[in-house]
């Protein structure tokens, strides 16, 4: 008997721990008054950059093709509203080899300060997941 007096109880804990968590998570940034960073202007010549100090043998690059520049977050910590602001970019890289590679790979790296911040290869659907309610988008790539 006593267990059942304690399951009402359980419960309503559960459900205001729900609730919590839902309301942290449906915290986007404002990016109308977020601070970006300065908008990069020589984004070739940084990526290319980046990716001869990270990427192994960046001399295979053949041919690489970039998006615009545009408005970005990733959620780091939705509980206390923190995010990482900046301006994101896609890559496609075809390799010299590409008569053997099924298709150039897309990479995507976000920019502050004409630093860049961070940086992922997107080969899976997970790759693309910035948070559970957010997808990079690489619609505009040329």
């Amino acid at each position: 008997m006593p267990l059942l007096l304690l399951f009402p109880l359980l419960i309503s804990c559960h459900t205001n721990k729900d609730k919590q968590i839902s309301a942290a998570s449906s915290w986007l940034p404002d990016m109308a008054t977020a601070e970006l960073g300065r908008y990069p202007l020589d984004v070739a010549d940084m990526i290319l950059a980046w990716n001869n100090q990270h990427l192994s043998d960046p001399e295979l690059i053949s041919q690489v093709t970039f998006s615009e520049p545009r408005a970005e977050y990733v959620i780091t910590d939705s509980a206390h509203q923190q995010a990482i602001l900046g301006y994101a970019v896609c890559v496609e890289i075809a390799n010299v080899n590409a008569a053997t590679d099924d298709k150039p790979s897309t990479h995507w790296y976000l920019i502050y300060n004409d630093d860049i911040i961070q940086h992922r290869q997107l080969l899976t659907r997970q790759d693309w997941q910035l948070d559970p309610t957010h997808q990079i988008n690489c619609q505009d790539l040329k």
